[in-house]
């Protein structure tokens, strides 16, 4: 109690100078942003990135920018446009432009990094604007910073479109656009402009991947409520695009899959292989095969074989990732139900019984984005009962108190997940502190005399590097000189 008054009182402070509160968020911002990407980068230098999913993305971008558009190699060794691959996610296609200045895959990591975290200022914000807390909102920005899957999205998966677009979110709901839409108060040519803006953002989250006119659809149950007219022009807009990408786009190239493998397999020369179809209805369709063989039948037997369902989603491995997703916001953000947009994304990942769900994995990316709406909601709620107590001994307290208790509290788990699941970026920092400064201020003296001598013949367990660099180097400054139109290598290699 102590403590959080104390930490009150400063950001009392800090909020009566003015352009406080901004200074501290961008300096949060650009620590962030150098920190996490130079983590990025190093994984980069030592070939930590492969083809899935980082060289993939800047393969897409590189032939775009080259007049190919969205064309990408399959893992059958065949160019095909990106939807060939059963995603959809044209948004990569708006990054073309700066390939033609500088050529790097860490520009597109770099973009990415720059989004996922700029998404703390309309975090702070909100906070700010529905609880009257700047504590609070500061307590949930640093949540936001050591939440376990952000610091995997930013130091570990490379780049996805998913990843890129989820942030938007943040900015949609931090601007109020669809209140002002039916505010007498805004002129005119104000809701003209937020029309623009929202749809803009609406239309970029579409373009992020084929599932994401779902999510939106979803999301437009809670506009019904600010705006029935907007939530349901969005339901529309998002729907076609859900259907088109699912039902025609993705289809409609299923021969160019079919076509590769069997490519593959008569190149090898295997003319007695088992040929697995890949012309169906979705590449990855087979994830789900224990459900049925099309969007049709699987839809059926979710709802006439629960059983099935049941086994899947109850694996270790499932309920781990829900674990390391909702105990880091300290597990009560379920009550606040703006996280069922995200209902489309976790089918996905539930349902498949390949193991495709975990906090690394960026299919999780706008899962992340609903729950800390919900967190600011639930926070609002809290908030909100609290300044409406009629108990006067309440009253006396500090006003936020009960929405500062609980951003303690759930960064508190936020810290103990890090920990846990071993955040990249949380550990990185940790490590950094205890080497570079603790142990610097209390280093202790270390007798060599007492080291430990092997001779020939002893055994000990060295760890064995997961890349050998040099190699990797050397290989890569191979086919930059030779430039080669084919050439095959490691997964390693696929980023570079």
């Amino acid at each position: 109690m102590a403590l959080i008054n104390e930490i009150t009182k400063i950001l009392r402070k800090i909020k009566s100078k003015p352009g406080t509160e901004h200074t501290v968020l961008i300096v949060l911002f650009a620590v962030t942003i150098l920190y996490s990407f130079l983590l990025a980068d190093k994984r980069y230098n030592n070939y930590e990135f492969g083809k899935f999913d980082l060289g993939n993305m800047a393969q897409i971008v590189w032939n775009t920018a080259n007049g190919r558009f969205m064309e990408v190699t399959d893992q059958f060794g065949t160019n095909m446009p990106r939807w060939g691959m059963s995603h959809v996610d044209p948004i990569l296609a708006l990054f073309a432009p700066l390939f033609w200045f500088y050529q790097s895959p860490m520009l597109l990591v770099l973009a990415q990094h720059l989004l996922i975290i700029s998404a703390i200022f309309p975090l702070y914000f909100l906070i700010k604007i529905k609880t009257k807390n700047s504590l609070a909102g500061f307590l949930v920005v640093l949540t936001y910073i050591l939440y376990p899957a952000n610091g995997f999205s930013l130091v570990w998966t490379g780049f996805h479109g998913i990843s890129f677009t989820a942030p938007l979110f943040w900015f949609l709901e931090r601007n109020n656009f669809l209140n002002s839409f039916k505010d007498s108060n805004f002129s005119k040519r104000k809701m003209t402009i937020n029309k623009v803006i929202y749809w803009i953002l609406v239309i970029l989250m579409l373009m992020g991947k084929e599932e994401i006119g779902a999510i939106l659809a979803m999301g437009s149950i809670f506009l019904y409520f600010k705006n029935k007219k907007l939530a349901m022009q969005t339901v529309i807009v998002s729907l076609v695009w859900f259907f088109l990408a699912f039902f025609v786009i993705i289809p409609s190239y299923a021969n160019l899959r079919q076509q590769s493998i069997t490519t593959f397999v008569e190149r090898l020369g295997a003319t007695e292989a088992d040929i697995q179809s890949a012309g169906g209805d979705n590449f990855f369709i087979s994830r789900y095969s224990y459900l049925g063989s099309n969007y049709a039948e699987i839809a059926k037997n979710i709802v006439l074989k629960p059983g099935l369902v049941i086994n899947v989603i109850s694996q270790d491995d499932k309920l781990t990732a829900v674990n390391n997703l909702l105990g880091p916001l300290g597990y009560v953000v379920i009550l606040s139900p703006f996280w069922i947009v995200s209902l489309p994304d976790l089918a996905i990942v539930l349902l498949s019984k390949d193991e495709i769900f975990d906090i690394s994995n960026h299919r999780i990316a706008f899962v992340v984005s609903s729950l800390f709406l919900s967190y600011v909601y639930l926070l609002a709620f809290l908030n909100s009962r609290f300044l409406k107590s009629k108990i006067s001994a309440v009253k006396k307290l500090n006003i936020g108190l009960i929405s500062t208790g609980f951003a303690f509290a759930v960064l508190f788990m936020s810290v103990w997940f890090s920990q846990k699941t071993e955040n990249p970026l949380y550990i990185s920092a940790r490590s950094f502190v205890e080497l570079k400064i603790v142990n610097r201020i209390f280093a202790k003296s270390v007798d060599y005399s007492a080291s430990v001598s092997y001779k020939f013949g002893d055994i000990r367990r060295a760890k064995v590097p997961r890349n050998t660099k040099e190699c990797l180097d050397e290989m890569n400054q191979i086919i930059e000189v030779y430039d080669p139109k084919i050439y095959t290598g490691p997964d390693y290699l696929g980023a570079h």
